[in-house]
């Protein structure tokens, strides 16, 4: 009733005055996709565009102006990140690595706490990674290269374990860990090197293992990852010092003794239980006899890896020099592969990146390219493409578009051939960024946007606190407001493409950019065995395990009449199987789900068999395992099974049953694609970033006349939303009209009291209405427009369209 007296009203007001009779012209936003253009003045932005374009997109739904998604703490370490890896093992085995202060740690998942693989290095210093033969491989410029196999495990007096805060290696040096035996003296520390022989010349690497302290019992060392020699090596010889009392002493050991000969250029193991009164014989060759040509990988600021080498650049007082390793052996580097790029021009190698089948090389004022396609190194060229170069070395990242950097005046692409400007509408952004910190912005390309961190000179900050995003598909920028120096893209197997970041402030939160769904899995053997079974059978091995039917234990007799088991007498079962139905559970294992997604097995049914699977969840272990709690109902496909309705919880447990219709066929479950099954689902976060303020705002608009003035009688807001309050500001040029309305995005059409909210479920429009006959200051009279929206909370919002009802008003000056 009240919406209809209010229409009659209105009329009634049409009618009467002639004022509002003329409020006939509109005007309509409804394509926000053109973003921020801070270059431009504000008179000349197009419609649609925004003078500002802060924690917004339009891209969530194209066109429409929406919130950024809010970030989801993975965890924190308490330093600034200064690099993250993600760490993909062919065996799906997946990690986090990410560095800062003096460290290098593990993310763990599931928790979001972080163990320290390498502690007491260089303070702040930056790295760069890769992933190669397995293995980690990281450098900073300052240490070591460091790399790094997967291994966690720091018990003391435990097979294969490690010292604790020591777990990585020098590139160029073996994996040490303790193992079963004896020979080496309990509670003391050791450390390797290795040399190699081709029949006429030695040649070694000053590379050392991991610093290793061994337990009270176990006191024998097994080395993994042992370097190959180049081609031609008839011989290797492993090196080690005799017992410290600690870490220091052996690392400022520079005794070593020959404790392993291998006569070929293949094994890559060794266990060592060679007692220290052999190992001090000093046996032929000795470590001075080995040390004739130096294969030790440098010390070098940034790595990438091409054609099967690693290749590495900027290394201490050799700036411009790249270096490159043997093919396929990424632990050793002959000395004579190296060159420089334009040595003595005053400038540094800032990236080296792999760009179609090219080596690029980016210094502070060039572009080169370096062209590997000749089988012979001394025989590569160098071809300076650009002189604009790459002064912000973690500004560069690989696109399809080509390189992206920061240079000096803007971002721009290097296609291989040219670098081309692409920030010309954000130069002021640009001008924002700090020199002094130049070497502190970092940048990422993830699903069509390249991002780029920086330190803002207006904000005073003294770390990155502004994002930088470039849209591009749409040729668009964003800003956000976030404290990033480190991003890293979750996008390989199973994980599925999220992106990352490392916090710049001391707090060091790591923040996933959106949620990310998750996965248990079950793949080995061992998995499978830690399952409970009814009248099922695991065979094969541990990475081909295979579940079928059977009776789960040895069976002596040659028939099954009148036997008795477990109590039970079995008169007509068969060798092959006691029952038709069989079932395996999984223990309880908390995922901490928000919901779950799909389940997937491996299933081979032949012409009588059946497999299906059923979940239950709960919010304790022992809840979700007890035999009163109720299963979901059966799942039946393999391919993909929606488990979506099923309610989420902290613990889950897992059900297979396998069935046939004929005692004498089974079905199985087997291995492939690294999984006999796996369940998808997105997890509780465990924190989130807060609240976010949010601010679009136009150029000065003049809605098609330029000098007429405009009377502004009202605006539709076209939106959705369903928490916080949306801010809608209007001002015009003339500064004598600066106010705004706020939206209620909660408010629901169809149960609010007030009727300028409209809609139809979640689209909903509000009506602001100017007040009638009002021609204080507040009157909203103008010959150009500025809107704005800002809202400062959570949840996410997005306005698909604003109309503006206006007049032309026939005179010139207010009256």
């Amino acid at each position: 009733m009240k919406k209809i007296c209010l229409a009659i009203l209105a009329i009634f007001c049409f009618i009467s005055s002639p004022c509002l009779a003329q409020h006939t012209d509109l005007f309509v936003i409804d394509n926000f996709s053109k973003m921020l253009q801070s270059q431009v003045s504000p008179y000349l932005l197009p419609k649609g565009a925004a003078a500002e374009a802060r924690n917004v997109r339009a891209n969530d739904v194209y066109g429409s102006l929406g919130k950024r998604r809010e970030m989801l703490d993975y965890g924190s370490t308490g330093f600034a990140i200064t690099s993250m890896h993600r760490f993909y093992q062919s065996d799906a085995t997946v990690q986090l690595l990410i560095t800062g202060s003096t460290y290098i740690k593990l993310g763990n998942d599931d928790t979001g706490a972080f163990t320290t693989l390498r502690d007491e290095l260089t303070d702040g210093a930056r790295w760069t990674w890769i992933t190669y033969k397995d293995k980690a491989i990281g450098c900073n410029g300052v240490d070591n290269c460091q790399k790094y196999d997967g291994i966690t495990d720091t018990t003391a007096d435990t097979n294969l374990a490690r010292t604790a805060g020591i777990l990585t290696t020098d590139l160029g040096a073996p994996f040490a860990s303790i193992t079963v035996g004896a020979g080496l003296d309990a509670s003391s520390w050791y450390q390797y090197k290795v040399g190699f022989y081709n029949g006429t010349t030695y040649s070694y690497s000053t590379a050392r293992s991991n610093p290793l302290l061994l337990g009270s019992s176990l006191n024998r060392i097994w080395l993994t990852d042992i370097p190959l020699g180049p081609s031609g090596t008839t011989h290797r010889y492993v090196y080690r010092t005799l017992g410290n009392a600690s870490r220091a002493d052996v690392e400022a050991d520079t005794t070593y003794y020959l404790v392993k000969t291998f006569a070929n250029n293949t094994t890559v193991v060794l266990a060592d239980s060679v007692t220290d009164d052999v190992a001090d014989n000093d046996a032929s060759p000795t470590w001075a006899t080995v040390q004739t040509t130096n294969l030790t990988p440098p010390i070098v600021k940034y790595i990438t890896l091409h054609k099967e080498r690693i290749f590495g650049a900027n290394a201490p007082s050799y700036n411009s020099y790249i270096y490159w390793s043997y093919a396929f052996k990424p632990d050793i580097f002959d000395p004579a592969d190296f060159d420089y790029v334009r040595v003595g021009d005053g400038d540094e190698i800032t990236f080296i990146k792999e760009l179609r089948g090219m080596l690029v090389i980016g210094k502070t004022n060039t572009i080169t390219n370096l062209n590997t396609r000749n089988a012979d190194d001394t025989l590569w060229p160098f071809y300076t493409m650009s002189h604009i170069g790459c002064p912000a070395p973690y500004s560069a990242v690989q696109t399809p578009l080509g390189i992206i950097y920061l240079s000096s005046d803007g971002l721009y692409v290097y296609n291989k051939e040219t670098s081309q400007l692409i920030s010309d509408v954000v130069t002021q952004e640009i001008r924002d960024i700090a020199d002094a910190n130049i070497d502190e912005v970092v940048g990422v390309y993830f699903r069509n946007e390249y991002q780029m961190a920086y330190t803002s000179k207006s904000s005073g900050a003294s770390e990155n606190d502004v994002v930088l995003i470039f849209d591009t598909v749409r040729d668009a920028y964003v800003v956000d407001d976030k404290t990033i120096s480190a991003f890293e893209v979750f996008d390989a197997s199973p994980d599925y493409g999220v992106l990352y970041s490392g916090d710049s402030t001391s707090t060091g939160n790591i923040w996933a950019h959106q949620e990310s769904p998750n996965e248990y899995v079950v793949r080995y053997k061992s998995d499978l065995d830690a399952g409970t079974k009814d009248s099922i059978v695991i065979e094969g091995t541990e990475v081909k395990p295979e579940t079928s039917l059977g009776w789960g234990i040895t069976i002596n007799s040659i028939t099954m009449v009148n036997v008795t088991l477990n109590s039970i007498t079995y008169n007509s079962a068969t060798i092959n199987r006691n029952s038709t139905t069989g079932y395996w559970w999984s223990p309880g294992i908390r995922v901490d789900a928000s919901n779950y997604e799909k389940l997937y097995w491996n299933e081979s049914l032949g012409a009588y068999g059946n497999i299906t699977f059923a979940i239950r969840s709960a919010a304790s272990s022992s809840t979700v395992t007890d035999d009163s709690l109720a299963w979901s109902s059966e799942f039946s496909d393999p391919s993909g099974s929606d488990i979506s309705g099923e309610t989420a919880n902290d613990y889950i447990q897992v059900r297979s049953t396998l069935t046939t219709s004929n005692i004498a066929y089974t079905p199985t479950l087997d291995s492939s694609d690294n999984h006999v099954f796996r369940l998808i689902y997105e997890k509780i976060g465990i924190g989130t970033e807060g609240n976010i303020e949010s601010l679009w705002q136009s150029g000065f608009m003049d809605f098609g006349s330029p000098t007429v003035l405009k009377r502004i009688w009202g605006i539709d807001v076209r939106y959705t939303g369903t928490s916080g309050t949306l801010t809608f500001g209007l001002k015009n040029d003339e500064g004598d009209v600066d106010t705004s309305f706020d939206i209620d995005l909660s408010a629901n059409p169809s149960d609010s009291n007030s009727d300028q909210y409209y809609g139809l479920g979640p689209y909903k429009i509000y009506d602001y209405l100017v007040p009638i006959n009002s021609e204080d200051d507040s009157t909203p009279i103008g010959r150009r427009w500025e809107f704005s929206i800002e809202e400062s909370g959570v949840e996410g919002w997005n306005v698909y369209e604003i109309v503006v009802r206006y007049s032309k008003e026939d005179f010139y000056d207010r009256q």
